[in-house]
Protein backbone atom coordinates (compact mmCIF):
# COMPACT_ATOMS: atom_id res chain seq x y z
CA UNK A 1 0.00 0.00 0.00
CA UNK A 2 1.13 3.19 -0.61
CA UNK A 3 0.36 5.88 2.02
CA UNK A 4 1.85 8.96 0.18
CA UNK A 5 -0.92 11.16 -1.35
CA UNK A 6 -0.35 11.51 -5.13
CA UNK A 7 -1.85 14.36 -6.60
CA UNK A 8 -3.82 13.07 -10.00
CA UNK A 9 -5.27 15.46 -12.44
CA UNK A 10 -7.09 15.74 -15.60
CA UNK A 11 -6.97 18.73 -18.06
CA UNK A 12 -9.39 19.38 -20.40
CA UNK A 13 -9.56 22.16 -22.88
CA UNK A 14 -12.91 23.65 -20.11
CA UNK A 15 -12.36 22.10 -16.60
CA UNK A 16 -9.15 20.77 -14.89
CA UNK A 17 -10.19 18.18 -12.50
CA UNK A 18 -7.34 17.40 -9.30
CA UNK A 19 -7.84 15.25 -6.63
CA UNK A 20 -5.01 13.41 -3.86
CA UNK A 21 -5.23 9.49 -4.17
CA UNK A 22 -4.16 8.12 -1.09
CA UNK A 23 -4.09 3.79 -1.15
CA UNK A 24 -5.83 4.11 -4.36
CA UNK A 25 -8.67 6.46 -2.96
CA UNK A 26 -9.25 9.76 -4.26
CA UNK A 27 -9.69 12.81 -1.87
CA UNK A 28 -9.68 16.38 -2.05
CA UNK A 29 -11.67 16.74 -5.74
CA UNK A 30 -12.15 19.79 -7.22
CA UNK A 31 -12.77 21.15 -10.56
CA UNK A 32 -11.56 24.47 -11.95
CA UNK A 33 -12.69 25.83 -15.55
CA UNK A 34 -9.59 26.39 -17.24
CA UNK A 35 -10.20 29.62 -18.51
CA UNK A 36 -10.58 31.30 -15.42
CA UNK A 37 -6.89 30.78 -14.73
CA UNK A 38 -3.36 32.17 -17.08
CA UNK A 39 -1.17 28.81 -16.31
CA UNK A 40 -1.80 25.24 -15.82
CA UNK A 41 0.71 26.35 -12.57
CA UNK A 42 -1.67 28.65 -11.32
CA UNK A 43 -4.39 25.75 -11.58
CA UNK A 44 -2.00 23.82 -9.59
CA UNK A 45 -1.02 26.43 -6.96
CA UNK A 46 -4.40 27.03 -6.40
CA UNK A 47 -5.09 23.30 -5.57
CA UNK A 48 -2.12 22.84 -3.63
CA UNK A 49 -2.40 25.99 -1.56
CA UNK A 50 -5.21 24.70 -0.16
CA UNK A 51 -4.20 21.11 1.13
CA UNK A 52 -2.98 20.24 4.78
CA UNK A 53 -0.93 17.47 3.67
CA UNK A 54 1.25 18.76 0.10
CA UNK A 55 1.57 16.18 -2.76
CA UNK A 56 5.42 15.15 -3.81
CA UNK A 57 4.45 13.32 -6.32
CA UNK A 58 2.10 14.60 -9.58
CA UNK A 59 0.13 12.03 -12.44
CA UNK A 60 -1.17 14.45 -14.87
CA UNK A 61 -3.29 13.76 -18.36
CA UNK A 62 -3.94 16.41 -20.19
CA UNK A 63 -6.21 16.33 -23.69
CA UNK A 64 -4.88 17.45 -26.82
CA UNK A 65 -6.36 17.25 -30.08
CA UNK A 66 -5.34 13.88 -32.07
CA UNK A 67 -3.39 14.39 -35.30
CA UNK A 68 -4.23 12.22 -38.37
CA UNK A 69 -0.51 11.22 -39.97
CA UNK A 70 -1.60 10.24 -43.05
Amino acid sequence: MNTTPLLVGDFGGTNARLAISTDGELSSIKEYKCASYTTPGSIFDAYVGGLEVKPETAVIAVASPADDPE
